[in-house]
């Protein structure tokens, strides 16, 4: 069986990436939105001769939450807009019991403070 994981972040910068972005539970190939913030990144150091490294630790300086960081139950999703990470405002436990899914679930809640701009996402365990 092949491997068919596709980023568009050329490899050698996607391994640069990942192993700053993992300390800080951030998946940088989550989304199309995603794979562009970190490119523009890539772009931007290469072009002021930053260091990847110091360039990418930076950036995540960008995903703010109003108080913690999101507790994912599955894979890091961090939501985004304009090409910029939303702030992360908080999440709402639904449990099983409930009866609305088949499993546990947590609704995540972001906001753009330029646009006013919200999304939600739900993740089920």
């Amino acid at each position: 069986m092949e491997d068919s994981f596709d980023s568009s972040i050329p490899l050698p910068e996607l391994e640069v990436v990942l192993s700053v972005c993992v300390k800080r539970n951030i998946d940088p190939t989550s989304s199309p939105e995603a794979e562009s913030f970190f490119l523009t990144v890539i772009r931007e150091a290469n072009q002021n001769g930053v260091n990847l490294n110091e360039a990418i630790r930076e950036s995540l300086n960008e995903f703010r939450s109003v108080s913690a960081p999101p507790p994912w139950i599955q894979n890091p999703d961090w939501q985004f807009t304009n090409n910029r990470p939303m702030v992360f405002v908080g999440h709402i436990d639904v449990p099983a019991q409930a009866g609305q899914f088949h499993d546990e679930a947590r609704f995540f809640v972001f906001w753009d403070p330029e646009t006013g701009a919200t999304k939600t996402l739900v993740q089920v365990a």
